[in-house]
């Protein structure tokens, strides 16, 4: 299925217990916000990317969309897949068999060694990224089409015409890393805004590896790029802000708006609150800790890649965490960034946002044709 897109879009992070809205408007060659707003869900209509009462979501999205302080003034969206149902993955094809057949076929017969479905379960798109002698590289992105259908028709209950699917990392990455200016592809799989090819293929210079920290409330995301490129994302349940959160209410017995405040002030400062947050949230910082390294061995392991000036950018609603950058950088020896939403933005914000971080996704789905 290919998806065009107009020029007025608005993105959609729709995640299990919060929407998010944003809207970017074009002028003088700079990006401003138009509009944005976020509401939060009640537990159980989405959970783990499953909608379980469509109706439900459908009114929230037309409350996020219709009851914002600043105008949205689109009914074309881009929306963010759930991460723990899509795969996205980089893969090698020999020049020899691209030049006998076509690439669609190729990739069919490739993509179903490194995934577990059927490839007519999935709804597949793919950019190509790289070239040199031997192969020519594809990062390839797949979902079930159950599930491309299910979020296509909830949007639709929502009046809202679906003109772009993306998996959640190329959003989140759109977002954070400088935009470079190339002309837009159609298909779900937008080019890589932050992709030149022929330098990607031939300049050394270019930036190493990183990881990209989504910190959401239901879970955390691990992105590994490389040379700008996604190499593979990972989808971490037990390592959320609600986690943290749920866990602070059962020892300290308070209330959950307590126990998020409390979260947020004190985090893992051993000076404040009595040290006692800090205790509870480093316990689920050492878990992140461990699927970092994990990450990077596996990737060292299986790809080959250079690590060693590897960088960490922590971004999502739990980026803000007071003082998680510097024990993550104490604990990995690594350089530790806090990414900026706002990175391809310009202007003012509109007034009482409030959590900026906990957009990210929506300002990259939203700068999908902003490039």
């Amino acid at each position: 299925m290919s998806l065009t897109s107009p020029n007025k879009i608005l993105g959609l992070d729709i995640s299990d217990l919060s929407l998010k809205a944003a809207q970017i408007k074009r002028k003088r060659g700079k990006n401003y916000i138009q509009a944005l707003n976020s509401i939060n869900l009640p537990p159980g209509i989405i959970e783990e990317g499953v909608i379980k009462d469509a109706p439900k979501v459908a009114g929230f999205i037309r409350q996020v969309i219709q009851k914002s302080a600043n105008k949205f003034t689109t009914r074309y969206a881009a929306i963010s897949l759930p991460e723990t149902k899509t795969f996205i993955k980089v893969i090698d094809i020999a020049h020899a068999d691209t030049q006998t057949d076509k690439v669609r076929d190729l990739i069919s017969k490739e993509l179903p060694r490194h995934m577990p479905l059927e490839m007519s379960e999935v709804q597949i798109d793919w950019q190509e990224i790289g070239n040199d002698h031997k192969y020519r590289k594809f990062l390839v992105a797949a979902v079930p089409r159950i599930v491309a259908e299910e979020y296509i028709k909830l949007c639709d209950m929502a009046q809202l015409e679906v003109v772009a699917l993306e998996v959640e990392a190329q959003a989140i990455t759109r977002a954070i890393l400088p935009i470079a200016t190339e002309n837009s592809q159609q298909g779900w799989l937008n080019k890589l805004p932050w992709h030149k090819a022929k330098e990607l293929a031939n300049n050394n210079k270019n930036e190493g590896a990183k990881i990209i920290l989504d910190l959401g409330a239901t879970r955390t995301s691990i992105i590994l790029l490389d040379k700008g490129i996604i190499q593979f994302a990972n989808s971490i349940a037990n390592i959320s802000g609600e986690k943290i959160t749920k866990a602070i209410m059962e020892r300290k017995n308070l209330s959950y708006i307590k126990a998020e405040k409390a979260k947020l002030i004190c985090g893992s400062d051993a000076k404040k609150c009595k040290g006692v947050i800090r205790d509870i949230m480093m316990e689920v910082i050492d878990e992140l800790v461990k699927e970092i390294i994990n990450t990077i061995n596996f990737y060292q392991d299986h790809f080959s890649g250079q690590t060693k000036d590897l960088e960490i950018i922590l971004c999502g609603g739990g980026s803000n965490i007071n003082r998680l950058d510097e024990i993550l950088e104490k604990k990995l020896k690594r350089r530790i960034l806090i990414a900026d939403p706002l990175t391809n933005i310009s202007g003012e914000l509109p007034r009482k946002i409030g959590n900026l971080y906990a957009y990210t996704t929506a300002l990259g789905l939203a700068l999908k044709n902003m490039i």
